[in-house]
């Protein structure tokens, strides 16, 4: 299950590269993705339509 989460995180179009990851602090989790990014206030979170 877990590998499976990890995946669908890194397949994700916001995530889905290095690049994109940069400067970006991730939370996952089943539920869906907590993350802070630099630059942006507070935190945004993404739920999981299918993991």
């Amino acid at each position: 299950m877990q590998a499976q989460i990890i995946r669908a995180f890194l397949k994700d179009p916001i995530f889905n590269t290095n690049a994109k990851r940069m400067g970006i602090v991730a939370r996952v989790r089943v539920g869906g993705v907590e993350w802070w990014q630099k630059g942006r206030p507070g935190r945004q979170f993404m739920a999981w339509a299918n993991p």
